[in-house]
């Protein structure tokens, strides 16, 4: 077993892709009882092709330990604290720039009722977005203490769509959008990382670059620092 491979944050991975461990094996033919022992820590209870066929069924890059380019679904059960605690732990330690979100409401909602969908943008990570989307609220729910994503627990930058860094989403942040928009954001493996930043209105040109993304961004390309400088001129 990769030693970096941090087992429970494979698990959370699991989990916040709204699969159980068991049915996850069941899906790719392993068997449960030994998937099961791995997750628990014990060697040999899994090969490493059947390792590499785990990661890439739910989008993790074991090399790396972070997750793969591209659009990531999330999915929680509801929005109690366990369940909103076990999607906030998977972004933090795999996203450790922080997060951007913009919580997604169809057009219609009654006020006051409680949103559904939200679409997290990475901080330092351009090709990766991921959708959240909430199974199922109770009716009590709309009246409980349960919260929403509390994005200011998800690292450095944290904060909603226009800047305010809060555990509280301020109404001008909701992006409103009709219903078969949403549906196709939560649920069409074809939208591109591309077509969805075209949907919420985000590109790279409009947000603030640091430092640390462009050095994200050059250490993916395979860039050195010194090569850039040459090519600017700077040395």
């Amino acid at each position: 077993m990769d030693k970096r491979l941090d087992l429970n944050t494979l698990k959370n991975l699991i989990y916040s892709k709204g699969l159980t461990p068991h049915r996850l094996a069941l899906n790719l033919g392993i068997e449960p009882s030994n998937f099961s022992r791995f997750l628990a820590g014990k060697e040999g209870t899994l090969s490493g092709d059947n390792l590499i066929r785990v990661c890439d069924s739910i989008g993790f890059n074991l090399d790396k330990h972070s997750l793969k380019p591209g659009i990531h679904r999330f999915l929680s059960k509801s929005m109690t604290l366990e369940d909103m605690d076990r999607i906030e732990s998977t972004v933090r330690s795999l996203l450790h720039g922080g997060v951007r979100g913009i919580p997604l409401k169809p057009e219609g909602l009654l006020e006051g009722f409680t949103r559904y969908d939200y679409v997290l943008i990475p901080n330092l990570d351009r090709d990766i977005r991921i959708v959240l989307s909430i199974k199922s609220i109770s009716a009590k729910s709309f009246f409980s203490n349960e919260r929403g994503l509390r994005l200011g627990g998800l690292g450095s930058g944290s904060q909603w769509r226009g800047g305010a860094v809060s555990d509280q989403c301020p109404n001008d942040s909701v992006l409103v959008l009709p219903k078969p928009v949403i549906e196709r954001v939560a649920h069409d493996a074809s939208l591109t990382v591309e077509e969805l930043d075209q949907i919420v209105g985000m590109t790279v040109d409009s947000t603030e670059w640091t430092w640390e993304m462009i050095s994200s961004i050059m250490e993916k390309k395979g860039v050195t620092p010194r090569e850039v400088a040459k090519t600017l001129g700077l040395v």
